[in-house]
């Protein structure tokens, strides 16, 4: 996985980089985002997708209020 780090490459904040997208089911752009949070004095983060930066932080604010656990994900290796 790449971050594009804000401080560094993000060039307009309404106007993700468009290499890293995805079509949702109404046809709309969407990009991968990370987020980041401490736990135990260590850094973990999480990829969520947006339709945009300010999507993002909209979406990272209803996460602090509703974020529950659903379940392990499992991946055939």
């Amino acid at each position: 996985m790449t971050v594009i780090k804000f401080s560094k490459a993000w060039r307009e904040e309404s106007k993700p980089e468009i290499k890293f997208r995805t079509i949702d089911d109404s046809g709309r752009y969407m990009y991968r985002f990370l987020a980041e949070y401490e736990f135990d004095r260590r850094t973990f983060s999480i990829s969520f997708w947006a339709y945009d930066m300010e999507d993002a932080a909209r979406r990272i604010s209803h996460m602090r209020g509703s974020l529950n656990l659903q379940g392990q994900i499992f991946c055939e290796v």
